[in-house]
Parts: structure tokens; sequence; C-alpha cells
């Protein structure tokens, strides 16, 4: 099976990647550049081609959650 994983360098996303790896699956990571308007058409060929898709991208949760970064997220 192909996997593709947007974090996959992360906390949980390296995990994540090692796991489904042993697992016999093909993991493709989705690095940031790839999310860029002139690499359109080779994102739309990853996303054809894979089974799974794992979005892990964004702010780390191992940070303190101060009253000012939960506002951010209401």
């Amino acid at each position: 099976m192909k996997i593709a994983i947007s974090g996959a360098g992360g906390f949980i996303g390296s995990y994540l990647s090692d796991y489904f790896r042993g697992l016999g699956n093909q993991i493709i990571p989705l690095h940031r550049g790839i999310f860029q308007t002139e690499n359109q058409e080779k994102l739309d060929e990853i996303m054809t081609d894979c089974n799974v898709v794992i979005n892990l991208a964004g702010t780390s949760v191992f940070t303190r959650w101060t009253e000012k970064r939960n506002r951010n997220f209401k």
C-alpha cells in the first residue's frame, strides 16, 4: 500500500512512517515544497497513486498552551 504523509518528519509522523514501513507499506513524505503552485502536477500524480493520505502538518502540540495560543485555534 502507498501512504502519503504530510508532516512525516515530525515527532508523530516519523513514528508512523517507521511503523507503516515495518508493515511493508511504501511511505511517500509530502514536503512543504510539493504544495507550491508550480508542483501541482507532481502533487496530483502522488495523490492519484496513493491509497492513503495522512495529514500531520501544522503546529506542534509540544508547546505551552497559553491563552494567546488558544485564541489562534478558535
